[in-house]
């Protein structure tokens, strides 16, 4: 039993990828140009407000053990959050028909900015990211800042000492809060195993439009069920990939992150219709006696 599922995990890990690369081939140019378009406006948005966040000078810091909260920065940055969401919702979509073989036109994409109907969906999801944000920024934005800047204070000595000609360096472990640093982990996991059950939110929330984001999270969240390694592995597969970016100076990223965009929209079509075929009720001929037949 423990084989077969290793078996099928292991098949749909590589039927994911190849359905993936066979879709984006005709359409790399066009995928690359979406996802850069994306990223440049998200770092824009941020360096917007985080600029904005620095210019307003309020003292906003909030401390909480260990942790620093920038109230201001965090209500700012989900607000810039609400410009970057219909060319998000827009992408997805795209990425839906594209591995629907429907036609997707480059400019549909920001119909959701335009469109009435769009917009008021838009509404809704933000106040959707909103909720989730009281839940995640505690789980990942507090804690992943924490431990940047445990990390940069302990390079920052070792720098600092190498200058000044010591002979031999260690690391000053004294600049290290183990017990911070352990429920910074610990909070991350959970937002991470929480990221996955919620995984398939936004490709239910565009394909419906009768569905709102709080009842396309629910379905995410039931649709994970037993999914949830699947993903973390195909994740895991893609690690010689992100070498390799680290390796090429991020070169390589030209061509993986459509291929891990779409290799994620693929695994969420698997989801759903897994979801659908065990929920479908039994056809009369497959109830019917043999002996009757």
């Amino acid at each position: 039993m423990a084989d077969g599922k290793t078996m099928k995990k292991s098949y749909v890990l590589k039927t994911t990828k190849l359905i993936a690369k066979r879709v984006m081939a005709p359409v790399l140019f066009r995928l690359i140009l979406l996802l850069t378009l994306e990223t440049v406006t998200a770092f824009a948005l941020s360096m917007v407000f985080a600029g904005l966040t620095a210019k307003l000078e309020l003292n906003s810091v909030v401390t909480i053990w260990r942790f620093r909260i920038d109230y201001v920065a965090v209500l700012l940055s989900l607000f810039g959050s609400l410009f970057l969401l219909p060319l998000s919702l827009g992408i997805t979509e795209h990425l839906l028909k594209l591995v629907r073989r429907k036609e997707a036109k480059f400019a549909d994409i920001f119909l959701w900015y335009a469109d009435g109907a769009k917009l008021k969906r838009v509404a809704s999801y933000f106040l959707y990211t909103v909720a989730l944000a009281v839940l995640t920024i505690p789980l990942y934005t507090i804690p992943s800042e924490y431990l940047l800047n445990t990390a940069n204070a302990v390079l920052a000595d070792l720098s600092d000492r190498l200058l000044a000609g010591a002979a031999s360096v260690s690391v000053d472990w004294s600049l290290v809060d183990f017990s911070a640093v352990g429920v910074c982990v610990a909070m991350m996991l959970v937002y991470a195993l929480i990221s996955v059950k919620l995984l398939v939110t936004q490709y239910y929330f565009v394909d419906d439009n009768s569905l709102g984001p709080f009842s396309a999270a629910y379905r995410s969240w039931r649709v994970m069920r037993g999914h949830t390694l699947e993903f973390i592995l195909l994740m895991l597969s893609f690690i010689g990939w992100y070498i390799a970016c680290s390796l090429t100076l991020f070169i390589v990223a030209l061509y993986l992150l459509p291929y891990l965009r779409m290799s994620v929209v693929i695994f969420t079509e698997y989801v759903r219709a897994a979801n659908e075929l065990k929920s479908a009720p039994s056809s009369p001929e497959s109830e019917t006696p043999s002996g009757n037949q």
